[in-house]
C-alpha cells in the first residue's frame, strides 16, 4: 500500500538519531485511512487515520532488542519530543498510538519546505555551535550540561552528584565539554549502549567518565557496529 511522506529531517531531534528513528517508524507504522485491524488472538481493533497498534514484542523486533526490553517503552514514555507529538492509549491487550497532527507531520508540502530549509538550517547551526556552547556554560555548570544531555539523549532522569562531577573534572583535563557531548551523542546513536546487547545492559553517565580508553573510542566510533564489545 502507497505510504505518504514522512519527515527525514527534525530539527529537535537533529541530536537524538534514535527517537527521530523511531519517530519515523511510529508514521510509517500509521494507517492512512480509517480500518479495522486482526490481531493474533482474533481481536478485531478499529483504528483511524494517524493511529497504529504498538506490542512490545514486535517492536524490539524492528531495533533489533531482545524481546522482552522495555527501552523503546520507556522512550514513549520520557521522550519530550514523542510525549509531544504523540497520545499512547493502552489497553489489557495493546497500545494505541495517535500521531497528533498526523496530516501535517506527513503532508508534500512539509517535506517540500524542509529540504528548502535543510542546507540553511545546518549553516546556521554550525555558525551558532560555538556560541551555543559558549551561552550553556555560562548558565550552566559543566557537570549540569553533562547530566541535562544525558537525560535528554537517553530519555532518563540522572541526578547531579558530587563523584560524577569530579569524575567529569578528571576527564576535561584531557578533552574539552563539547567533545564529551559529541561522545554521549555518538553513544546514544548505538543500539548497545541503549540495552541492545546479550546482557541487556545499558550505559549511565558514570560509564563515559571512567577512563580517557572509553571517550577516545566513543569519539573515534571505532566500535560503533560492535555489539559484542564488553562495556567493562
Amino acid at each position: 500500500m502507497w505510504k505518504q511522506p514522512i519527515p527525514t529531517y527534525i530539527p529537535e531531534l537533529e541530536n537524538n538519531q534514535f527517537i527521530l528513528l523511531l519517530f519515523q517508524s511510529i508514521l510509517l507504522e500509521c494507517s492512512n485511512t480509517d480500518k479495522e485491524v486482526l490481531l493474533k488472538d482474533g481481536t478485531n481493533v478499529s483504528i483511524k487515520r494517524g493511529q497504529c497498534i504498538f506490542g512490545r514484542f514486535k517492536w524490539n523486533k524492528k531495533f533489533y532488542f531482545t524481546k522482552n526490553s522495555q527501552i523503546v517503552e520507556r522512550m514513549l514514555r520520557k521522550a519530550q519530543f514523542l510525549n509531544n507529538n504523540l497520545n499512547i492509549k493502552p489497553t489489557n491487550k495493546y497500545t494505541i498510538i495517535t500521531v497528533i497532527n498526523y496530516d501535517k507531520w506527513v503532508s508534500l508540502e512539509q517535506q517540500d519546505e524542509q529540504q528548502l530549509n535543510n542546507s540553511r538550517t545546518t549553516a546556521e547551526q554550525q555558525l551558532n555551535t560555538s556560541k551555543s556552547i559558549k551561552s550553556v556554560k555560562s548558565e550552566e555548570s559543566d557537570i549540569e550540561t553533562y547530566i541535562k544531555e544525558f537525560n535528554k539523549l537517553f530519555g532518563r532522569e540522572y541526578r547531579i552528584t558530587k563523584s560524577r562531577e569530579i569524575k567529569l573534572n578528571q576527564r576535561l583535563k584531557s578533552y574539552t565539554q563539547k567533545d564529551l557531548l559529541k561522545a554521549l551523542k555518538n553513544m546514544a546513536g548505538n543500539k548497545f549502549y541503549l540495552g541492545g546487547n546479550a546482557s541487556n545492559w545499558e550505559a549511565d553517565p558514570d560509564y563515559l567518565l571512567r577512563n580517557d580508553d572509553i571517550v577516545d573510542r566513543l569519539l573515534n566510533k571505532v566500535d560503533k557496529s560492535n555489539n559484542s564489545i564488553n562495556p567493562f
